[in-house]
């Protein structure tokens, strides 16, 4: 669980489970403050550097199908005023699979496992 603001319209955002292993769905779960409700005009979550998702408003857990590393959420709620609630966690991955882009070997190149 992470700290809040207090004058913030959410709280409580975190994963169901905070390490899981690679390719395992990811439940997130967040709270609205009693009698805030209304006060939500926008609420999205980003994963990882991905685009923003829109979520409807009454959402308060979404479930990101997949992650194959450790990754960082961001859950926004832009209240009725414009201002910007924002609340982060991350999941760790455990025994994450390598994932290379560019590999270049200029000598020589041994694999095991």
């Amino acid at each position: 669980m992470n700290p809040t603001d207090p004058t913030s319209i959410i709280n409580n955002f975190a994963p169901k489970k905070p390490h899981i292993t690679p390719r395992q769905p990811v439940e997130l779960f967040w709270e609205v403050k009693e009698g805030r409700e209304k006060e939500i005009s926008a609420l999205q979550l980003v994963v990882g550097s991905s685009p923003a998702i829109a979520l409807p408003l009454e959402y308060r857990s979404y479930t990101v199908d997949e992650i194959t590393t450790s990754t960082t959420f961001l859950l926004t709620a832009t209240d009725t005023s414009g201002k910007n609630h924002m609340l982060t966690t991350t999941v760790l991955v455990d025994n994450a699979n390598l994932i290379i882009r560019d590999l270049t070997v200029t000598d020589s190149l041994r694999i095991t496992g």
